[in-house]
C-alpha cells in the first residue's frame, strides 16, 4: 500500500509547481490562469502552521494556519450584518486568498489589496482569482508603514482608506526583519496586536475590522493598547470552537469599527 502523502510533503509538491508559475508570472507580467485540476491542488497549499520540521527558507512559517472557507464565510456575512457595502478591502496576512472568496464569488467589492510574505502563497490567491481583481503585495503587512524601496525608515502618516480589514493575522512574538522599526509607544510584543492596531489605522472612520485573533485579545490584548477605546468600538464577538487541525489555542471572531 502506497504510503499516504502527508499536508507538509504536498505543501513541498504545490511548491514546486508554483515555481514554475512565478517564473512565467514575471515573464509575462500576469498570474497564470490553471486548470481545473492544478488549481484544486493548489488550493490544498496549507502553510507550514505546526510543522516542526519547517524549512522556512521555502517560505512558510510555523504560524501560518489558514481559515477554513466556512469560517471565512461567517466573516464576510458578519461584515456585511455591521454595514460593508461593496468597499475598499484590505486582507493584511491573505495566505492563498480563503477570506476574499465570499467577496469575489458575490462581485461585493471595489478594489482589494492584500499583502503576504510567502510568494506560493501569494502566487496561487493572484492565479486563483486574477490579477486583475487584486493588488497583490509581495510583502509583510509591517512594509504598509514603511517608505519603500529599502523598507527601513517609518512613514510620518498613513492613508486611512479602506472600508475593511478582514482576516486571521498571525499569532504569537512580533518578531520578522522589519519589527525593529516599530519600537516605541506601542511596543508591539505580539503580532495580532501589531495587526489589529495597524488595521485599525488604515481604516476609514466607520470601517470595519473582522480578525480571528486569539482569546486573550479580548481578555486582556486590547487593554495594553491605549489608542484602542479611543479609536474604535466593539461592535461583535463570538468564541470559535477548535477549527485550525494542528493548533489548539482557543480563538475568537472580532468586529470592531473604526470611530474616528
Amino acid at each position: 500500500m502506497a504510503k499516504r502523502e502527508n499536508k507538509y510533503d504536498r505543501n513541498d509538491r504545490i511548491r514546486s509547481i508554483v515555481a514554475e508559475m512565478i517564473e512565467e508570472h514575471k515573464r509575462t507580467g500576469k498570474a497564470p490562469k490553471l486548470d481545473a485540476d492544478t488549481l484544486n491542488l493548489c488550493l490544498q497549499y496549507c502553510g507550514d502552521g505546526g510543522n516542526k520540521n519547517a524549512d522556512l527558507m521555502k517560505g512558510g512559517a510555523l504560524n501560518q494556519f489558514y481559515t477554513p472557507d466556512y469560517i471565512c464565510d461567517i466573516m464576510y456575512r458578519l461584515a456585511k450584518l455591521h454595514g460593508y457595502k461593496c468597499g475598499k478591502i484590505l486582507e493584511p496576512s491573505a495566505g492563498i486568498g480563503n477570506m476574499l472568496k465570499p467577496f469575489v464569488d458575490n462581485k461585493d467589492f471595489k478594489s482589494i489589496t492584500i499583502y503576504e510574505p510567502d510568494e506560493y502563497a501569494c502566487e496561487i490567491c493572484e492565479s486563483r482569482f486574477g490579477d486583475q481583481h487584486i493588488e497583490a503585495r509581495r510583502e509583510y503587512f509591517e512594509t504598509a508603514f514603511l517608505m519603500p524601496p529599502y523598507f527601513s525608515t517609518p512613514k510620518k502618516t498613513v492613508k486611512p482608506e479602506f472600508d475593511l480589514v478582514i482576516g486571521n493575522p498571525p499569532y504569537g512574538k512580533h518578531v520578522n526583519k522589519y519589527t525593529s522599526y516599530f519600537r516605541g509607544k506601542d511596543d508591539f510584543k505580539q503580532t495580532e496586536m501589531f495587526f489589529i492596531k495597524k488595521g485599525l489605522d488604515l481604516l476609514r472612520a466607520g470601517g470595519l475590522l473582522v480578525f480571528i485573533v486569539p482569546m486573550n485579545v479580548l481578555s486582556n490584548g486590547l487593554k495594553d493598547l491605549k489608542d484602542i477605546p479611543r479609536m474604535c468600538m466593539i461592535k461583535d464577538a463570538y468564541r470559535l470552537p477548535p477549527v485550525f487541525g494542528s493548533t489548539k489555542i482557543p480563538t475568537d471572531i472580532i468586529v470592531l469599527q473604526r470611530k474616528i
